[in-house]
């Protein structure tokens, strides 16, 4: 029981059963379209005969009265009358007050009965066809028979006005429509039966490619990630459905690939100053220390574990920004107020070195607005002072790192520029990953996460960051990020 509801559960039965209720709705509607022409065709064929019957025998009593004759409607009619015996037509005619003059033998003493509007009959003079059965015609062709008859008001002169009818019986027509109805209803089961299959078989090709695409996806793995499914021959929707799933694999194995560098490079980054720590203190417990060294191992404990912090702090913020989670508070930050911060804090070191630092900030027009930013001033912060860290410390002595705030509406853009040795062409386009370092003999240190941060923090905000060489050496790094709801 339970397989057979697994199999009324698929898809493909869902689609087998659809597509023979349709076939089924068209072969019932192609069935009764094609039994109502036939019938309004075997009927009309039906009324032409008696209307061609009683013209006929119409013609023969003008005929009659035209030759004077003393009773021209039993003369003119008698001899068809005498030819009716065996035949299914039946001929009657009545008098203008429904008294029956004559009618044919076949009739024997079945007397054919007037419609209830033969009165009218009289006025319109057009012949009025209809299928009657039942009273007199059942006791002359069965409880079951039927009988189209023609009635029609003739006026011919010399001859009282009179009644005509003229019937046929429909036995004939009413065993073929039986056998014509029976065929259908043998036709339509094969015909289901025959559809049913040919959608099971069609359900079953259409969706063995989706088929194999769950298949193929069931059998990855973390280890077999590089797996893809073979396109088909036919680009059709389901060639469309297997490329799109084999770009998404390719981004899948980007991003599991990237998140298991982050994973090790971050247990290494993590593990360095653990390392330190715990080396530090098995060094404090062998024996005791004067109350010098004791601050020399608690100096360099607490500065391991503020760069462990800085790590983790920056870890997180890449987390934020890799998730697209939105920024838990957002306020207009003046990018002017951050870049003069900023510019202040790394001054002392810029100095050490031998660096000048020079700040240019958006003065704008009175008609334009302040460079405010919607955002989150310690990350904005941090992102620009990631920037001007990495200008002072690549920058030989003597040179500039210059800071600029410049508004491009609708954006504000923060700009900072070095002299330093610049950027290989073969590493440019991977300052902004994170761990990731650029060879450097003059400075070796550092996480490699300054720059990814400065481009999650400047992706939390809706902007963009990019990077090139200078004319002449060192670096141009552009932020652009979107004013202030209120300034645009």
């Amino acid at each position: 029981m339970s397989t057979m509801w697994q199999h009324v559960r698929t898809l493909r039965f869902k689609l087998t059963v659809l597509y023979v209720l349709v076939f089924g709705v068209l072969f019932t509607l192609l069935s009764w379209f094609v039994l109502a022409k036939w019938e309004q065709g075997v009927l009309d064929a039906v009324d032409q005969r008696l209307v061609d019957r009683s013209d006929a025998a119409l013609e023969q009593i003008e005929r009659a009265a035209n030759e004077g004759r003393d009773s021209p409607l039993e003369e003119a009619v008698q001899p068809q009358l005498r030819g009716l015996r065996q035949s299914r037509y039946y001929v009657q005619l009545r008098s203008a007050t429904g008294v029956s003059i004559v009618r044919s033998s076949n009739l024997r003493n079945v007397r054919l009965p007037l419609p209830d509007n033969h009165q009218e009959l009289k006025k319109g003079k057009r012949p009025y066809l209809a299928t009657i059965s039942g009273g007199e015609i059942a006791r002359l062709l069965g409880a079951d028979g039927e009988m189209r008859v023609l009635t029609r008001y003739c006026e011919v002169p010399g001859v009282l006005p009179f009644f005509m009818q003229v019937g046929l019986g429909m036995g004939t027509f009413n065993t073929s429509r039986a056998t014509l109805l029976r065929t259908f209803l043998m036709i339509i089961p094969i015909g289901l039966l025959a559809g049913g299959v040919a959608s099971w078989l069609l359900a079953r090709r259409s969706l063995t490619p989706i088929r194999r695409i769950a298949r193929e996806a069931q059998a990855l793995t973390a280890a077999r990630l590089d797996r893809r499914i073979p396109p088909p021959v036919a680009m059709d929707e389901v060639g469309e459905l297997v490329v799109t799933v084999n770009q998404m694999l390719d981004r899948l194995e980007d991003a599991f690939r990237a998140q298991e560098r982050f994973v090790a490079d971050a247990a290494h980054e993590l593990k360095t100053p653990i390392t330190i720590v715990k080396g530090i203190a098995q060094v404090l417990e062998k024996k005791e220390r004067t109350a010098e060294e004791y601050d020399q191992c608690l100096s360099g404990i607490v500065d391991e574990m503020r760069r462990l912090g800085q790590v983790v702090d920056s870890l997180l913020t890449l987390a934020r920004a890799d998730a697209g989670m939105p920024l838990s508070t957002t306020a207009p930050v003046s990018m002017n107020e951050v870049a003069t911060d900023v510019a202040q804090r790394w001054q002392p070191v810029a100095s050490e070195r031998g660096v000048r630092l020079v700040l240019q900030l958006a003065m704008p027009r009175s008609d334009e607005p302040e460079p405010l930013v919607d955002g989150d001033n310690d990350l904005l912060d941090a992102m620009v002072s990631n920037l001007v860290q990495n200008g002072v410390r690549y920058s030989p002595s003597g040179e500039v790192v210059e800071v600029e705030v410049r508004l491009v509406q609708p954006y504000v853009r923060v700009i900072v520029r070095d002299r330093g040795a610049g950027i290989p062409a073969k590493h440019i386009d991977r300052v902004f990953e994170r761990f990731y370092r650029v060879p450097r003999v003059e400075d070796p240190t550092g996480t490699g996460l300054g720059l990814a941060i400065a481009k999650g923090v400047a992706r939390l905000h809706k902007g963009r960051i990019d990077v090139s060489n200078r004319t002449g050496g060192g670096c141009e790094f552009v932020v652009e990020l979107p004013l202030a709801n209120g300034q645009m």
